[in-house]
């Protein structure tokens, strides 16, 4: 899909993206879309997959964050992009976690649970605040991914990544309806 009139200089709008260093994938996608819309996109993953990389690094209109979006360097990192663009017309939320570890019960781990909620849940929230101001004046759009895990019983055998997928559709509910300040 990769030709050089979809990776030209001329943007329109600035997103970031998380959770999308893997193609096939929602993240890609969506990445890909923008950029074949001309924007300017900010691509958040803990890892990429190499060939996805090699494609993201040939596009002028793409920065590439690789870090763990739910630590404080790694949104650090970001905002300093965001606050040199001076903008962020969209923040699409992918960044995602699953895979249950269980005890030696047959219980979800407490690690395991909190991983599912730090990534899936918690950090949609630090993200909606610490990128407010740049949203708000662009008037831009806050999207989070969530799953039919949530609203399915029987969806999936991970009950954390359930429980944090609804509570990211009920967070995503809050964050829209609550004003700032």
């Amino acid at each position: 899909w990769l030709n050089s009139d979809i990776c030209a200089i001329d943007m329109q709008k600035i997103y970031l993206v998380t959770g999308a260093g893997h193609r096939p994938g929602i993240g890609s996608g969506v990445v890909q879309d923008l950029i074949d819309q001309n924007n300017h996109v900010i691509v958040n993953s803990r890892n990429f997959d190499q060939d996805w990389r090699d494609i993201l690094e040939r596009c002028t209109n793409v920065t590439i964050i690789t870090g763990d979006i739910t630590t404080a360097d790694c949104q650090n990192r970001i905002q300093d992009i965001i606050h040199s663009q001076g903008r962020l017309d969209g923040l699409i939320h992918n960044a995602s976690t699953g895979p249950a570890s269980y005890d030696h019960q047959g219980l979800i781990t407490d690690e395991c649970w909190a991983e599912n909620f730090q990534i899936n849940c918690t950090v949609i929230y630090v993200l909606a605040n610490k990128f407010r101001p740049y949203l708000e004046q662009a008037r831009g759009s806050l999207v989070n991914i969530a799953s039919r895990a949530a609203v399915t019983p029987g969806t999936g055998n991970n009950i954390a990544y359930a429980v944090s997928k609804a509570a990211t559709i009920r967070s995503s509910i809050n964050t829209i309806t609550c004003p700032a300040g």
